[in-house]
């Protein structure tokens, strides 16, 4: 299922906003969320003080829309990356390619599911690819 190696990702070396926010899903910012590892942020991104707790924020992020019924990449990507704002179908091709899921499969919330998602949501938003053991680690925070 999972398609995509460190081989695949030709931009990884790339500088990126996520990458110096330490928020690789580039969460935009809002009043409400209290992030555990939030720090100052000067633009409309989150900034956290670790990639690790960045990660566990999109992951965090990604579990409450699962909890609201955004069971499937189409519904999540329609939902994280909207269209008024973004290439939606882009993104969400992107994802069903890199990951071997289709858009319209019904997700379960579970490390083995959802890591190549975050991992090609991660790399689609700011060039980073977390490591599984960045992932689960993460995981397991939320």
């Amino acid at each position: 299922m999972d398609v995509n190696t460190l081989g695949d990702y030709p931009n990884i070396q790339k500088d990126s906003l996520g990458k110096r926010n330490n928020n690789p899903m580039n969460i935009r910012v809002s009043a409400s969320n209290k992030w555990l590892g939030k720090v100052a942020s000067d633009n409309d991104f989150e900034k956290f003080i670790s990639m690790l707790f960045g990660l566990r924020a999109g992951i965090r992020l990604l579990k409450t829309y699962y909890n609201n019924g955004y069971c499937t990449i189409s519904q999540i990507i329609n939902r994280w990356a909207p269209y008024t704002e973004n290439n939606t179908e882009g993104y969400i091709s992107a994802v069903e390619r890199g990951t071997g899921i289709s858009r319209y499969t019904i997700l379960t919330f579970t490390p083995e599911m959802y890591y190549p998602i975050v991992r090609e949501m991660c790399y689609y938003e700011s060039y980073y690819v977390p490591t599984a053991e960045e992932f689960t680690t993460a995981y397991l925070m939320v």
